[in-house]
């Protein structure tokens, strides 16, 4: 009896049907994407208490999960996603919980993942690669987890990306209970940061609870390979800086303005072989 429920709820989708399998899924529900492109699958007002579960290794995809709660995604490849706003998202989550990404491959895009308002969110065994900016952004979102992934071969021309970015606003709500394990970031990009700012007077907030933990920075051209700032009883250890060769600063790990934080066992990078005409080291926060 139990195989032959498991068996029901399983189904094939194809670029055809799958929006329509998708919005119409039971709590438990297995689907798997056929082989093909599918251009953005979007996921709105769906709450499953069992989650359902989506194989999309064999798929070509862009994906907004909007205001929905429990979705597993396996594999898939994020891609094409170069227009303006959220057009330029590979994957967007707004104001979505309990979603998991297991091994999603996000390339050739503005930004690979965008967590906006989102709380519960995993991701683990990411590749991102080829961003224009950003590969993931983590704002105003709670209870976060991004392990074992991976930044590399950044295009971002003038643009100063960073591999993962997180920030809050007063009027969104703060960044809280972080973690970031043995993650990966090499190339044209900073590596892992959390930037804060007063904004005519008001503080966006900050942050409280993030670990970046036992990851591997090495930059070309941005020497904050880890930063946090206005951080409240977070964790930054065991991680490792590279400065690449002919990169003009120094690649650092450093914390701003951090209460009862644990900082230490970090390595930052050797400074460079020779120095840049000015001492002035840019702040490559492009926060929104």
């Amino acid at each position: 009896m139990i195989i032959a429920l498991f068996a029901a709820s399983a189904m094939t989708a194809t670029p055809v049907t799958a929006q329509r399998v998708v919005d119409t899924a039971r709590p438990g529900a297995m689907i798997r994407l056929a082989p093909g492109d599918y251009g953005r699958l979007t996921i709105k007002n769906r709450q499953w208490k069992q989650p359902i579960t989506i194989d999309a290794k064999a798929a070509t995809l862009k994906l907004a999960i909007i205001q929905s709660d429990g979705v597993i995604l396996r594999g898939g490849t994020f891609s094409g996603a170069m227009g303006a706003g959220g057009e330029g998202y590979a994957i967007l989550l707004r104001q979505a919980r309990r979603i998991s990404f297991e091994s999603p491959t996000m390339r050739a895009s503005m930004r690979g993942l965008v967590i906006d308002r989102s709380s519960d969110v995993r991701v683990t065994r990411a590749t991102i690669t080829d961003m224009r900016i950003d590969g993931i952004n983590i704002a105003s979102s709670q209870r976060v987890t991004v392990t074992d992934s991976s930044c590399s071969n950044f295009d971002t021309g003038e643009a100063h990306p960073d591999c993962i970015q997180m920030w809050s606003r007063p009027d969104r709500g703060i960044t809280q209970d972080v973690t970031l394990l043995r993650n990966r970031s090499v190339g044209k990009m900073q590596g892992f940061t959390g930037f804060n700012h007063v904004r005519n007077g008001v503080n966006d907030g900050g942050f409280d609870r993030i670990t970046i933990k036992d990851s591997f920075v090495a930059g070309e051209d941005a020497p904050r390979g880890i930063f946090l700032g206005d951080c409240r009883d977070c964790v930054v250890t065991g991680n490792r800086a590279q400065t690449l060769p002919g990169a003009r600063w120094m690649e650092t790990i450093s914390v701003e303005n951090c209460t009862r934080c644990t900082v230490n066992d970090n390595q930052n990078g050797d400074r460079p072989a020779r120095r840049p005409p000015t001492t002035t080291v840019p702040d490559k926060d492009r926060r929104r």
